[in-house]
């Protein structure tokens, strides 16, 4: 035991020795192995970083392929374009052609073009890759929209010819509009038109007359044509419609008509709208929208009123008159009616008004009142206005006789001399005046002879109790009258 000990203890001497004497090495030793760790440290840092830069390179790599594909492919498309430059040059000017068409009428090119664009467009791939059609389709859509409401629809509420119409209403058509959406559009744009012209012939129109006129003409042509127009465009299923526009249509036409009307203030003027009213009948009556009877209705009460209201002055100039007339004969007058005759060729038509009438101004100032009122209604004197027009005339010529037998009834406190001058003013009512109404009467309503020889009788009845057969003594001096008087008074109403 003692020697194992020993052997220790030496073993032990000796390594101490051995490492006091080799502490350098070991120094040395630990010094390399705190710098190799620190080398695998870095290394392993380097291994780390490596490792991700080489990720990072696999991704730029990948990213660098995709570019190039890209790049390849839009240089493909590029040398499409370079080498099919025309076609594409066509292909973007389809919007510019399909408006050039449209303002010129040239609708069936045009709905080949469009045909074009669609099927162009239906051959396309992914959206994404063919942006330039995209373009198209939203260029051709805007186009033709803003054609429609600036060019094909303004075009429908103009004067149009009916071969322009169908094809108009054909291209609205083949782009799939509603029938009840395209017959409503119709009708609206021809309102539109027809108010248009109304506003027109206000505008130039100076005269009721002229106005009146321009109407009558917008109802014969524009009105006829929308007819036409429609049923050349549209299936009979659709007439009903047509029927309620034309009613409408009618009613603000009579409403305007009505409205000036009433200022015409010239026979000559109603009976020149009578014969306009006549060409009118004949032009609607052939599309189904005469309103010639109504229209007739309206002008022949127009002119009943101008007559009238001639008869009504007369009736106030003769009772003006009859209240100032002095019944003393003239100095060296007798109780003769004094002719004065004009000289009258056969060929001057209707017998001129009996010049002795200017003896007496109350009948020369009645007289001068019904050749107007004839005058005013000599063209227009339709059947419809020949009885009221012969009523009134049958009132004011009651009115004439009741005022002179009023004066008749008088008479016995006239003297003598005042007595012969109103023989000579019934002389001249019941043998110069009366008979020339008659005759006037006739040539304005030739057809009405019946209704003028009840009238006449009844007249006659009236004024039988002032007739005197007594012979008279030489005729007076006539009262003095004014040459326009005369003029007025011998101016006969001339029939045609």
């Amino acid at each position: 035991m003692s020697v194992v000990k020993g052997e220790e203890a030496r073993v032990q001497a000796e390594l101490v020795n051995a490492a006091v004497a080799h502490n350098g090495v070991f120094s040395s030793c630990i010094d390399l192995n705190r710098v190799n760790a620190s080398r695998w440290q870095q290394s392993a840092k380097d291994a780390a970083d490596l490792s991700t830069t080489l990720e990072d390179l696999h991704k730029t790599t990948t990213e660098l392929v995709q570019e190039g594909q890209v790049w390849r492919q839009a240089r493909s498309v590029a040398t499409a374009a370079v080498s099919n430059h025309q076609k594409m040059v066509e292909i973007l000017e389809i919007p510019q052609t399909l408006d050039v068409c449209l303002r010129a009428e040239m609708f069936h090119e045009a709905l080949l073009i469009l045909d074009f664009s669609k099927n162009l467009l239906s051959q396309r791939g992914t959206r994404d890759s063919l942006s330039l059609l995209d373009q198209l389709e939203e260029n051709v859509g805007k186009t033709l929209h803003a054609a429609l409401l600036t060019v094909v629809v303004p075009r429908l509420s103009q004067h149009l010819p009916l071969n322009t119409a169908v094809k108009l209403i054909s291209f609205l058509r083949r782009l799939h509009t509603n029938d009840d959406v395209l017959t409503q559009l119709f009708l609206d744009c021809k309102t539109s038109f027809l108010d248009q012209c109304l506003q027109e012939a206000s505008t130039l129109s100076h005269t009721p007359y002229a106005f009146l006129s321009k109407l009558l003409n917008v109802y014969k042509v524009h009105v006829a044509e929308a007819v036409h127009q429609f049923k050349a465009c549209f299936s009979s299923a659709e007439l009903p419609r047509l029927a309620s526009w034309c009613n409408e249509r009618a009613d603000v036409f009579l409403a305007a008509f009505d409205g000036r009307l009433q200022l015409v203030t010239n026979g000559a003027e109603v009976a020149s709208l009578t014969d306009q009213t006549a060409n009118v009948c004949a032009a609607s009556v052939k599309v189904g929208t005469d309103i010639g009877p109504l229209l007739m209705e309206r002008i022949c009460q127009r002119g009943f009123q101008l007559f009238s209201a001639q008869i009504q002055g007369a009736s106030s100039a003769f009772r003006a008159a009859m209240q100032s007339i002095s019944w003393k004969l003239p100095a060296g007058g007798s109780s003769q009616l004094q002719r004065v005759d004009a000289e009258v060729s056969p060929s001057a038509g209707p017998p001129p008004a009996p010049l002795v009438l200017l003896q007496f101004l109350p009948l020369a100032y009645a007289m001068n009142g019904i050749l107007s009122a004839f005058n005013e209604i000599r063209r227009c004197a339709a059947s419809a206005i020949a009885w009221p027009c012969l009523e009134e005339l049958g009132v004011f010529l009651r009115v004439i006789i009741t005022d002179v037998q009023r004066v008749h009834s008088a008479s016995l406190l006239m003297e003598a001399h005042e007595q012969e001058s109103l023989k000579r003013f019934r002389k001249a009512l019941t043998d110069e005046f009366l008979p020339h109404v008659w005759t006037c009467a006739k040539r304005v309503f030739p057809s009405k002879e019946a209704l003028l020889s009840e009238l006449e009788l009844v007249v006659e009845s009236e004024v039988r109790s002032l007739r005197d057969v007594a012979p008279h003594a030489a005729p007076p001096h006539p009262h003095t009258a004014s040459e326009a008087t005369v003029a007025a008074a011998a101016s006969p109403p001339v029939a045609e």
